[in-house]
């Protein structure tokens, strides 16, 4: 008896350390909320309606074969992000919309820093008139990836609610 529980014992480590390898996913499908306060004022009434760039799943590495998220799912998570922020301002959100936003997150990246993960997001919006907006976010957590991309796509969602492009599109 003595003796297969020290033969379990190495066994039992080698389990341990194998889990913990491969490549982890990072989602973030629930994240920060738009707050009220950091959506500027637009025309109400209005509808929009919002599409994914992305038509299926996009796999992409983000950090040293240890770290993966989706873009569409992440784009999908800024989609709701900016539905609730349009909220704000009694914009409705839904198919054949008054006017089209298209929407694509890209170029995510992980770093490691001092006790933090930090993650770097860049999103697009493609509006209805032909314009097109870029933005970038970096956000860091101590606590985890997931908060860091996270709170990255918050952030960079709401810069694309103020951006002056998005402001003069919603007024139009």
């Amino acid at each position: 008896m003595k003796r297969t529980l020290l033969t379990l014992i190495p066994l039992a480590g080698m389990l341990v350390l194998l889990s913990g390898c491969g490549i982890k996913r990072i989602d973030a499908d629930m994240t920060y909320p738009v707050t009220k306060e950091v959506v500027p004022s637009y025309k109400a009434g209005q509808s929009v309606t919002l599409t994914n760039y992305y038509e299926k799943p996009r796999i992409k590495i983000l950090l040293e074969d240890r770290l993966d998220g989706d873009m569409k799912q992440y784009t999908e998570t800024a989609m709701k992000l900016v539905e609730q922020g349009l909220a704000h301002q009694n914009v409705s959100v839904g198919p054949g919309g008054d006017k089209t936003v298209k929407l694509r997150v890209f170029n995510v990246k992980f770093d490691r820093g001092f006790w933090t993960l930090r993650a770097d997001v860049n999103i697009s919006a493609e509006l209805g008139n032909g314009k097109k907006i870029n933005v970038f976010h970096h956000n860091a957590s101590p606590w985890s990836a997931y908060n860091a991309v996270s709170g990255a796509i918050t952030r960079a969602t709401e810069k694309i609610l103020k951006h002056k492009d998005f402001l003069l599109y919603m007024n139009e």
